[in-house]
């Protein structure tokens, strides 16, 4: 980025809804970027906890922090798009009010983008912090080997975007429309909007880890009353009706990983019928050899099961790490 130019503004979208216990913390990683254009719009989604008050007094301290107040909306999508509404910066980062961020972030992000106008959109990798039983299980599942860029295709089948590890130029943000605040697909609102990002243009992955997803038991995302796989078939017809998503033997590999992944998260995490959904991703990608060799020792119990699942997985870690 040429130094002697005008440091383009960075819009920062962070939507808020009782996270006193890590505002703070969010707050102070922006604060703390080497980066210091930025603006940062903070909506407080009806907190009944101190998530307004926490915001107010940073937004006294300086004059770049901007705070709107609004009744609960019940929807992730409503303050982000008030937040972009208000934005007045040339790029729009997002940061929810639990997550945080590396100093370098937007720096790093900025310099990129401005180098490289071949790209709409630049994400980073991003760590996991919070509750250590769901970190501990999501690390144990992941297998996201790095790419260069973010495709559709790739986004359709595993999200690989954090919405927190994002840089997006305005313009693009503007023409997409912002997120969708149909109630039905609370909670795939951010999937919905990266995927329909991805579908522009290639996204580009920096490798650096410089984002922090926070995850916390009865969050939107981390419920068992949410069911994700049910919320993703709607968005995938959805893609579907607006022609983005034609592929049916993508589709339907899709639904299959929707279907394992349901059945996965009730073995280890929330408890409840996981056979049946496990035959069900089965049926649907036959030649997977994943989910064959899942349904062949579905005859232990539970905790034979998890047990015989989790030295799987860390054997298939161990090996892509390698390779």
């Amino acid at each position: 980025m040429n130094n002697k130019a005008k440091s383009p503004l960075v819009s920062i979208v962070c939507p808020a809804y009782n996270c006193e216990a890590y505002i703070q913390d969010t707050l102070q990683s922006v604060l703390a970027q080497t980066y210091p254009q930025w603006e940062l719009l903070i909506v407080n989604d009806g907190s009944t906890d101190k998530t307004g008050v926490i915001a107010d007094e940073f937004a006294s301290r300086d004059s770049r922090i901007r705070v709107f107040h609004q009744k609960n909306s019940g929807l992730p999508a409503v303050p982000r798009n008030l937040a972009l509404q208000k934005a007045q910066g040339d790029y729009i980062a997002f940061l929810d009010g639990d997550d945080r961020w590396d100093k370098d972030k937007l720096r790093i992000q900025v310099e990129f983008i401005e180098n490289h106008k071949e790209y709409e959109a630049v994400h980073t990798s991003y760590e996991l912090l919070g509750d250590p039983v769901l970190v501990h299980f999501y690390k144990s599942i992941w297998n996201r080997p790095y790419k260069i860029t973010t495709t559709f295709e790739k986004m359709l089948m595993t999200c690989v975007i954090h919405i927190s590890s994002l840089l997006v130029r305005r313009e693009v943000v503007h023409e997409l429309k912002g997120f969708d605040e149909d109630p039905r697909l609370k909670g795939v609102e951010d999937y919905d909007f990266l995927l329909h990002l991805s579908a522009r243009k290639p996204i580009y992955h920096l490798r650096q880890i410089l984002s922090f997803y926070r995850l916390s038991k009865g969050t939107i995302s981390n419920n068992p009353s949410y069911i994700r796989s049910e919320k993703s078939v709607l968005l995938f017809q959805k893609l579907m009706q607006e022609g983005l998503l034609t592929n049916t033997n993508l589709l339907r590999k899709k639904q299959s990983e929707l279907l394992y992944d349901k059945a996965f998260e009730a073995l280890f995490l929330y408890g409840g019928s996981f056979r049946r959904d496990f035959y069900r991703a089965f049926i649907s990608d036959p030649l997977n050899i994943k989910k064959a060799m899942t349904l062949l020792y579905c005859w232990m119990p539970a905790s034979l099961l998890r047990r015989w699942l989790r030295f799987l997985l860390a054997f298939k870690n161990r090996l892509t790490k390698r390779g």
